[in-house]
């Protein structure tokens, strides 16, 4: 019976400490590191940083760009303006059409949001004073999930 105890309380001890783990803070990218993560996927990379301006002041505005899609990526000035874009998108996404699937997860420095229907997919991803963006096609949702999480967005 001493055997069973210990190796449940060691047990629950490993659990926790796994479930901990996911709860750390994420680490945002640089504008380079975006660039030069995305054009190795077969992405043209564009500073949209002036064109962007008429949205929101950011230090660094990047378009990257396929054949069906473009992930916009937002440095902005500070955590509190970064905090207030992602609000922006989350609420004007949520606006467009309630009666769709959504997922929101929201850590110590992070929060990701996305949002899919018939209408179309769409997805804003903060870390610290970084922000994600895009709104695409409902079928290039996975292809979509998977590079975000391999940015460290998701």
């Amino acid at each position: 019976m001493k055997t069973f105890k210990k190796l449940s309380l060691f047990l629950l001890v490993i659990l926790l400490c796994v479930s901990l783990v996911g709860c750390g803070e994420k680490v945002a990218k640089t504008p380079e590191e975006f660039n030069d993560f995305m054009e190795s996927k077969d992405f043209t990379v564009a500073d949209s940083t002036l064109f962007a301006q008429t949205v929101v002041t950011a230090k660094t505005v990047l378009t990257a760009l396929n054949d069906n899609y473009e992930i916009d990526f937002y440095e902005l000035n500070c955590e509190e303006t970064s905090k207030e874009f992602y609000n922006l998108n989350k609420e004007a996404f949520k606006s467009e059409d309630s009666s769709n699937f959504s997922t929101e997860v929201n850590g110590s420095n992070y929060d990701y949001f996305e949002m899919a229907n018939d209408s179309g997919f769409r997805l804003t991803s903060r870390i610290d004073n970084t922000v994600l963006y895009c709104y695409t096609e409902v079928e290039y949702k996975d292809e979509i999930i998977k590079l975000v999480k391999e940015l460290g967005y998701y």
